[in-house]
């Protein structure tokens, strides 16, 4: 049985705020019935009713229409006997069935126009948390269920695994989405990293030994482990473990499918996992996105996808190439061969001849695609609006969706009863003076893209010329093109144009609504084109992250990696290389862009790094759009430093982007009225995405301050089995993600070992000092160590901790006798019976329990 997260009930007669409201939801990412369509067919007058339990929630669009047919519609009777939750939004007063007067509604009946959007909002958010109620309510009886054996057995033997260290909060919301999925027939599993240390033997296994390398999970043949990558997570070095570099030989094998999953936005691309391509989508962390439900959904989506990829290639492997049988996929299907004039497959016969495309014209790094152009849910109503007189039309969405492909495609099909037909950028200083003279002289239907970079007394001369023609109901069409919000930015200019225009908004495409991929059926149809099949669409699909042109250029890199130019006589796989096609995008967009971010970034001096990071959180931003007020106030309370930073920022440009800084326009815009920076380069944005701050600072010739965040041990290597002894203390804290431990032993082959020491010294929030007669006579611990523990010391950045392990003159070194230090001086570990010397070791890692 399908299940959504919402059914959305209404009348016919109320299908404009249906619209809204089905179109909000899906722009958060939420899976919503009807999918497309008019209404009802959710208030059905033949035929069965959905069944309740394939829904989270009901809701119902109350109207005198809606309960005119009968007194209660049959759908809505169905969720409230079988008692499933039901939001009412009461949109005309009308009175309500007994059935509903005690269910908390949300009463719209008092909304103005201009207050729309900010009423459907009201509806999403209600809808969210009335969600949340009912999931947490159902969890004890789908928990009790999957303890039936029956419901393990019909995971068809497939588990899933999710690995988390003790600070992950998202591991059990991941966890419950698939529980409370049953038609995914998964058996999800919380893997604790506690238990992989403490419970090194898995099903059938033997250990020959402890210790985190001879850690095996009980995964088999197609179980699917998701590494939740949070701070913890990397603390306890379970990622450098010989543990992981197994199941990352199970996935190259075909065994097993291996995801990161990014919790927080910490640097993990120096670990083993550094060639898979993570989850959410785009590698997003879970915690910068604006809608947390939606952040989970991109994880459980991503899943799918892989587990449909693996099961895909496991039945060509049995079956042979595509052209067999496949069996049905929860999204994919195979992709048909091409079939010549005659119905023969091409590729049956070398002599045979066909239409042949070129690899360029397929997957377009640029430019509008043809034979990839893929119809979004909203393109038959674009077009339906297209032909409707006088109305105007905004279409919205981030950077890299298809806005302008699909306007040009909609105009297209729209027909001749357009008139003629111009397409204008604001991006272009040839058109502007024909935007500036539309109020004017407007023949026909014209597009103004990039509105957002028209000045605001050009944005609303237009709005009031909008206004006009929906008033003379003229033949004359007027559409806008912009950012996400451009729509409701008209209707702050003006309340009254909410009335005249459809706005229709774009999301990012890696979820359709009806839990299809967008970028799937481009992939799809690139390879029925070439002739090709792609064996790892599902991570091109994670790394394009929604964005179509993303996905177009990877797919024309793994295509030039494998030498195809055009259509091949015979299927060609294409396998693997996901991760050199993307670093290879990225060798040459760096060239491209590296220029003007250096120039973005030295806007605030060679001191500061707050345009650094305003580049990073544009990066984080699905839509391409970074409001610097939000945002202010977002890190006015954590971060103080930024939030002063981007004051300045703000009062430093109250232009926009000038003088030396104008070359960066070209991709990226700042609106200093809205005080907005908007990544209009959707290339741009998928490379500040594989960005960190440090990588961006160091194209720029700066150095960030390193956060104090690590425990720092000095010592003479002389003195190494004491370092072993303390570090077995303080190990069940490393495990559990409570602190991060660095001495020279995390050094590597290779490795510069002093640039190493440096920035391992310049992140010690504590240091611990192991002091002897060998450590006072290092002339390296005493000349390099010593003096920048005592200046971050000094400076309150750094803790130091003495730890008197041998007879030596600390107190008589009076840079380091101003410290407390654990044991008594005349009291020396090594001179200690070893319970009394453990005793100290202890309070040494009590330091940590009670900071």
């Amino acid at each position: 049985m399908a299940h959504y997260d919402v059914f959305l009930s209404c009348a016919p007669q109320d299908a404009g705020w249906g619209t809204k409201i089905r179109d909000a939801l899906r722009a958060k990412g939420y899976q919503v019935v009807p999918a497309d369509g008019p209404y009802p067919p959710i208030v059905p007058s033949e035929g069965p009713p959905p069944a309740p339990e394939s829904a989270d929630v009901l809701i119902v669009v109350v109207s005198p229409s809606y309960f005119r047919s009968s007194s209660i519609p049959r759908l809505l009777r169905t969720f409230l006997e079988s008692r499933r939750p039901v939001l009412p939004v009461i949109v005309r007063e009308t009175g309500l069935p007994s059935e509903l007067r005690n269910i908390p509604a949300l009463d719209l009946t008092a909304v103005y126009p201009e207050e729309i959007d900010d009423a459907v909002a009201a509806v999403v958010r209600t809808y969210t948390r009335t969600r949340q109620h009912a999931l947490m309510e159902r969890l004890p009886d789908v928990l009790r269920a999957n303890e039936d054996p029956s419901a393990a057995s019909a995971a068809h033997g497939r588990k899933i695994f999710v690995i988390h260290a003790h600070d992950s909060d998202d591991a059990r919301e991941i966890w419950s989405a698939f529980v409370l999925r049953r038609e995914t027939r998964l058996e999800p599993i919380l893997w604790q990293i506690d238990a992989l240390l403490d419970n090194p033997v898995g099903h059938g296994q033997t250990s020959s030994g402890n210790g985190i390398d001879n850690q095996v999970l009980p995964a088999e043949n197609g179980d699917v482990v998701l590494l939740l990558i949070s701070r913890g997570l990397l603390r306890s070095q379970f990622l450098e473990s010989v543990a992981v570099e197994k199941l990352l030989a199970e996935q190259s094998a075909g065994r097993l499918i291996v995801i990161p999953v990014i919790t927080h936005p910490i640097t993990w691309q120096r670990t083993q996992l550094r060639d898979l391509t993570p989850l959410p989508s785009g590698g997003v962390p879970i915690s910068e996105w604006e809608s947390r439900d939606a952040a989970i959904a991109s994880v459980v989506e991503g899943v799918w996808l892989a587990i449909d990829e693996a099961t895909r290639n496991t039945w060509e492997a049995r079956s042979g190439p595509p052209g067999g049988a496949y069996p049905a996929g929860r999204y994919t299907t195979p992709p048909a061969p091409l079939i010549l004039e005659d119905n023969t497959p091409y590729g049956t016969d070398p002599a045979a001849s066909t239409e042949v495309f070129d690899l360029n014209d397929v997957f377009k790094r640029s430019g509008v695609p043809s034979l990839t152009f893929v119809e979004p849910p909203e393109f038959f109503r674009l077009i339906m609006a297209l032909r409707t007189t006088g109305r105007g039309i905004v279409v919205e969405g981030p950077s890299g969706i298809g806005k302008t492909t699909l306007l040009k495609k909609a105009l297209e099909r729209a027909g001749p009863s357009l008139g003629q037909v111009q397409v204008l950028s604001a991006r272009k200083p040839a058109d502007r003076p024909a935007i500036e003279r539309l109020p004017e002289h407007h023949v026909g239907t014209v597009a103004v893209d990039d509105f957002h970079r028209l000045p605001a007394e050009l944005r609303e001369r237009l709005l009031d010329h909008l206004k006009v023609l929906a008033d003379e109901e003229s033949a004359a069409k007027l559409l806008v093109v912009g950012i996400p919000g451009t729509g409701a930015s008209l209707v702050d200019l003006g309340f009254d144009v909410a009335t005249r225009i459809d706005v229709f908004r774009l999301s990012a495409a890696g979820l359709r609504t009806d839990g299809n991929a967008l970028v799937l059926d481009v992939i799809g149809k690139g390879e029925q084109a070439l002739n090709l099949v792609f064996k790892d669409r599902a991570q091109i699909v994670r790394a394009a992250a929604g964005s179509l042109l993303t996905a177009q250029m990877l797919c024309w890199e793994l295509a030039v990696l494998h030498g195809v130019e055009r259509t091949q006589p015979f299927s060609v796989e294409i396998a693997g290389d996901v991760t050199r096609a993307e670093t290879r995008v990225m060798r040459d967009l760096a060239a491209k862009y590296d220029p003007e971010l250096a120039g973005f970034a030295a806007l605030d001096g060679p001191a500061e790094a707050t345009c650094i990071h305003l580049l990073t959180q544009l990066g984080r931003h699905d839509d391409g759009v970074l409001r610097l007020d939000d945002l202010r106030e977002d890190v006015r309370v954590d971060n103080p430093g930024f939030a002063a930073g981007i004051d300045a920022f703000i009062r430093s440009h109250p232009a926009g982007l000038t003088g030396s800084s104008a070359a960066i326009e070209k991709h990226l815009h700042y609106d200093p009225r809205a005080r907005m920076i908007i990544g209009e380069d959707p290339q741009l944005l998928f490379y500040l995405r594989r960005r960190s701050a440090e990588q961006l600072a160091e194209v720029a010739g700066k150095r960030l301050p390193r956060p104090r965040d690590q425990v720092f041990v000095s010592y003479s290597h002389r003195d190494g089995a004491w370092l072993e002894r303390l570090d077995t203390h303080l190990r069940p804290l490393i495990r559990d993600g409570m602190l991060d431990l660095w001495d020279d032993r995390r050094i590597q082959a290779g490795d510069r070992w002093l640039t190493e020491i440096t920035q391992a010294l310049e992140r010690a929030k504590i240091a611990i000092l192991l002091v002897s007669a060998n450590f006072l006579a290092s002339d390296f611990i005493n000349h390099k160590e010593v003096p920048k523990l005592l200046a971050a010391a000094d400076a309150g950045g750094c803790r130091i901790i003495p730890v008197i392990i041998g007879a030596c003159l600390f107190s008589e070194d009076k840079r380091l006798n101003m410290f407390q230090a654990a044991n008594p001086p005349d009291k020396p570990l090594d001179a200690l019976p070893k319970h009394a010397a453990d005793r100290y070791l202890v309070e040494v890692a009590r330091h940590f329990l009670h900071p």
